[in-house]
């Protein structure tokens, strides 16, 4: 019996040293685990770490994003030379060009009529500084109203781009196989193949490279539109007197302008004018003789009935 109880608690013994050898060998796999990897062992900040990942992750997103930006800008300026010199002057120091523009108006003022002068340019601006020179409008008038927005071609660009590189690899492989062709027909055949590719290959090629320069270069459509000072209008005509004046002023000045430009006319065109002036004279002339002569010819008698 004491063989058996010394037995028995020996086999006791040698239980409870495992488990706790276990359990240490626990303990430092599990330190093992946390501190691999230079990640300290520090209680876990779950609220940290999500604001982390959506920082890091809205910046990944920003960065490969393709958006093309457009901007728009209406400005009104008292001295409209001057205003469409500063914005080509600040066109080109932002590195960017004038894609087009137009200019409409005479810019005169005649009793309290008002012919202001406007301008439209479009302007392509790299898209890092076309917000900055959208914003810089207003040294060369009032900015009334201005505008911005932009299109994402993310996914279009990328798929594109995906598409293209699948068309060159076709056409590599193309490449090889019209080098292996053993026949004529099979070289026709792999040779039309060829064609198509490439040409699907310079379309994506250009519509990739339309993207990329509109992603570049912002467009910036601006209007300027021309505007007077009060001292700068004529007032209009309120008695009946002077609308009488003002009307019969300008009668006499149409009929003056239509006489020098009658008389500019005539003489200006007379090398032509004269001949045929000429001509239809002689003409008349003729046609008058001709009847002269006719009238002069004596009827004939009419046969008498039997």
């Amino acid at each position: 019996m004491k063989r058996i109880t010394a037995f028995i608690m020996a086999a006791l013994c040698l239980l409870v040293f495992a488990a706790c050898g276990s359990k240490s060998d626990m303990s430092y796999t599990d330190n093992a685990v946390e501190t691999s990897g230079g990640i300290k062992d520090e209680p876990f900040d779950g609220e940290t770490e999500a604001v982390d990942f959506a920082v890091g992750e809205s910046q990944a997103q920003s960065a490969g994003r393709k958006l093309i930006r457009n901007y728009s800008a209406s400005v009104q300026t008292l001295e409209f030379d001057k205003a469409l010199k500063s914005l080509e002057t600040m066109t080109q120091e932002a590195g960017g060009y004038i894609e087009s523009s137009s200019r409409h108006g005479s810019g005169a003022v005649d009793y309290g009529r008002v012919y202001p002068r406007s301008a439209g340019y479009t302007l392509r601006i790299p898209s890092d500084r076309a917000g900055k020179l959208v914003e810089s409008l207003s040294q060369i008038g009032t900015v009334v109203d201005s505008s911005q927005s932009a299109e994402d071609v993310t996914d279009y660009y990328y798929d594109t781009e995906a598409h293209l590189k699948t068309l060159r690899v076709q056409e590599e492989r193309l490449l090889e196989l019209l080098a292996e062709a053993d026949s004529v027909d099979t070289m026709l055949s792999i040779e039309s193949r060829l064609a198509d590719v490439r040409y699907q290959i310079e379309s994506l090629d250009g519509t990739l490279l339309r993207l990329q320069t509109e992603i570049d270069y912002s467009r910036v459509d601006i209007y300027i539109d021309e505007v007077f000072t009060p001292e700068e209008l004529q007032a209009s005509p309120l008695t009946l007197g002077e609308r009488i004046a003002h009307r019969f002023k300008a009668s006499v000045s149409g009929i003056k302008n239509g006489g020098e430009d009658l008389i500019v006319f005539l003489l200006g065109e007379s090398l032509v004018i004269v001949p045929v002036a000429a001509i239809i004279v002689i003409l008349v002339k003729m046609h008058k003789k001709k009847v002269k002569k006719l009238s002069k010819t004596p009827n004939e008698p009419k046969s008498e009935e039997k």
